[in-house]
């Protein structure tokens, strides 16, 4: 089948997609039951990925024990911050360009490594009176 093409996710008790890993345990091939004929245009794609993934981003994140308190902001702005950043990776990898650094909700804490500082986009950097 050529594309465009979508898949159904499922839910997180019933995924519909698999991952095979590769030896060194990163994602070499993904499987998937479900796959239709998606929509031409590219931003009503994008719309339906959105959604689909925020649905189960939500979901995760809600779920998602990390034994310490997360504040809601940084618990779900990492859901919105990841679909922007892999948007603006997406748009670049069909010749769009990359668009601006994401100044995202969330912080990653990799400043909290030895020999780290905060990252490009990080709201660690913004000043208080920045919106994010």
């Amino acid at each position: 089948m050529t594309g465009p093409w979508r898949v159904e996710l499922g839910t997180l008790e019933e995924s519909l997609i698999s991952v095979d890993l590769a030896p060194g345990g990163y994602p070499e091939r993904l499987g998937f039951e479900v796959v239709s004929p998606a929509d031409a245009d590219l931003e009503t794609r994008i719309n339906e990925a959105r959604t689909a993934y925020e649905r189960l981003g939500q979901e995760t994140a809600q779920r998602f024990d990390v034994g310490v308190k997360m504040s809601s902001l940084q618990r779900f702005g990492m859901v919105d911050d990841l679909w922007d950043m892999a948007l603006r990776d997406a748009r670049a990898a069909i010749g769009q360009g990359y668009g601006p650094t994401v100044e995202r909700r969330s912080c990653c804490f990799i400043y909290a490594l030895p020999g780290c500082h905060e990252c490009t986009g990080c709201p660690r950097l913004r000043e208080p009176s920045e919106p994010s």
